[in-house]
C-alpha cells in the first residue's frame, strides 16, 4: 500500500480544571471506523467525565475546524462551559504518516499524545474503543477498564490470532501481524524482564499485559511505546533488521544489536512502572531509571557485553555538559535524562547494590506522588551520610554547563 494522508473525524480536547476544583480522569467512548484501504479513518464518540465539578474546554491550534456538542447545544470552545458532560465531538484533520502515527503497508498505528489520538490534557484517561474495520483486519488497543497515562495508543494491521501465555502473577497476550514472527529469544527475554521487574519493583494495577509489534523507525532504531496495558514494540526490537551506528571513535568488543534490542524491550517494559505508576518532576525519573533498569536486567544475560552497551550510553552523553537533574526532556535535558543520568544511577547502584538501590528508588517514588530530586538526595544522604561527595559527582551537580 502507497503511503497516503489521512483525514480525520475527531475533536483533540484539552481538559483543564478550575483552580479550586479536582476533575476526575475522563471517559472516551469511540468508535474507530476505516474502509478497505485504511483510508480515510473517521472517529467518532463521546467524552464523559463522571467529576461533579465544572470544567473548561481551551481552545487549542488542533481544535481548529472542529465541533463540539453538548446536551445544550453547540459548545464555544472560545469561553468557559460549565454545561453537562457527555459531550459529541466532529471534525476534520490531515495528518501526514510520522514517528509516532503511521498509515501504509497494510497497517495504521498511532502512538501517544498524537493525532488521530482524542487527546486530552488530565493526569489520565479511560478510553472505551470499537474498531469498524474490513475483512481482515482487527484493531488493537489497551483494556478499556485500563487507566492511560499518555492518550490513546493503538494499531490496525493484519493480525494473527492471540498468543497467550502466563509471566508469574501477569497474563500475557501476543499479538503479532500475519507477515511478522518475532525471534523467540526475544520474546522470552521479554518474559524474563517481566519476570525480574515483577520480582525487584513489585506489582502493577494491571493483571495482563498485550503486546504487539509495528513498522516503527526501520533498521536504524529500536523501540517501544507503552500505554495502558498495552506495549507496541518496534519490528526491529523484536528480531528485525538492526544495523546501530555506534558514535565515531568508540572502541567496542563486540555487535551491539543484540544489547541495545535488549535494553530496549526491558527499558519500554519497566516504562509501565516508571512513567506510568510512578512520575516525577524531572525527565531522568522515567526516561533514566527506566533506562537504568534495563541496565540492571541485562546482567542476567551472560550473552550481552555489558561494558559495551554502558559505553555506549556515556559515548551518547558527552556532548552536554552541567547538572545532570533537568525539567524537561527537550535538547540537552533528553541526552540528560536518557543517556547521563542512567550511567548515574549505574555507578550508585554499584556501590550501594543494585536491588537495594532500586529499593530506595522506589521508596521515595511510593511517597510521592511527583517527586522532586530533592527528594531523592535527602533520603539517599540520609541512608548513606558518607556519599555527600559521590552523590554530587555523579549527578555533576557542580559542573558548569
Amino acid at each position: 500500500m502507497k503511503h497516503l494522508s489521512m483525514r480525520f473525524v475527531l475533536c483533540s480536547l484539552a481538559l483543564f480544571a478550575l483552580a479550586s476544583q479536582a476533575v476526575a480522569d475522563p471517559t472516551f467512548d469511540l468508535v474507530i471506523h476505516a474502509d478497505s484501504k485504511l483510508t480515510p479513518l473517521t472517529i467518532s464518540g463521546t467524552i464523559a467525565d463522571p467529576a461533579q465539578t465544572s470544567v473548561k474546554f481551551a481552545e487549542t491550534t488542533a481544535l481548529a475546524g472542529y465541533t463540539l456538542t453538548g446536551p445544550e447545544g453547540p459548545i464555544d470552545l472560545k469561553r468557559k462551559t460549565t454545561s453537562g458532560l457527555p459531550v459529541k465531538f466532529s471534525g476534520t484533520f490531515s495528518q501526514r504518516s510520522g514517528d509516532k502515527f503511521r498509515t501504509g503497508d497494510d497497517e495504521v498505528y498511532c502512538l501517544n499524545r498524537v493525532f488521530p489520538n482524542p487527546e486530552v490534557e488530565a493526569d489520565g484517561a479511560y478510553y472505551k474503543v470499537k474498531f469498524d474495520l474490513p475483512a481482515g483486519y482487527r484493531g488493537l488497543a489497551s483494556d478499556p477498564g485500563v487507566r492511560q497515562e499518555h492518550g490513546l495508543a493503538f494499531q490496525i494491521a493484519r493480525l494473527q490470532e492471540p498468543k497467550k501465555t502466563r509471566v508469574d502473577s501477569m497474563d500475557v497476550e501476543y499479538n503479532w501481524p500475519q507477515d511478522f514472527n518475532p525471534d523467540a529469544r526475544y520474546v522470552a527475554w521479554f518474559e524474563q524482564c517481566l519476570a525480574q521487574d515483577l520480582k525487584l519493583l513489585g506489582p502493577l494495577a494491571i493483571s495482563k499485559l498485550r503486546v504487539g509489534a509495528i513498522r516503527r523507525g526501520g533498521r536504524k532504531e529500536v523501540n517501544g511505546s507503552p500505554s495502558g496495558n498495552l506495549i507496541l514494540y518496534s519490528r526491529s526490537a523484536l528480531g528485525g533488521e538492526f544495523d546501530p551506528s555506534a558514535p565515531a571513535g568508540l572502541e567496542l568488543q563486540s555487535d551491539l544489536s543484540d544489547g541495545l534490542k535488549k535494553l530496549a524491550i526491558a527499558r519500554e517494559l519497566a516504562h509501565f512502572w516508571y512513567g506510568q505508576a510512578w512520575h516525577g518532576t524531572q525527565g531522568w525519573m522515567t526516561e533514566g531509571v527506566a533506562q537504568y533498569v534495563a541496565l540492571v536486567n541485562l546482567r542476567q544475560d551472560p550473552g550481552v557485553n555489558q561494558e559495551d552497551v554502558r559505553k555506549f550510553l556515556e559515548a551518547g552523553g558527552k556532548s552536554v555538559r552541567g547538572p545532570i537533574p533537568a525539567a524537561g526532556l527537550e535538547g540537552d535535558d533528553y541526552i540528560r535524562a536518557y543517556y547521563q543520568a542512567p550511567r548515574a544511577l549505574w555507578e550508585l547502584g554499584e556501590i550501594v547494590g543494585h536491588e537495594k538501590f532500586l529499593r530506595e528508588l522506589n521508596y521515595v517514588f511510593a511517597g510521592h506522588p511527583n517527586p522532586e530530586f530533592e527528594d531523592f538526595e535527602s533520603y539517599h544522604l540520609t541512608v548513606h551520610p558518607r556519599h555527600k561527595a559521590l552523590w554530587k559527582s555523579v549527578w555533576k551537580l557542580e559542573e558548569k554547563a
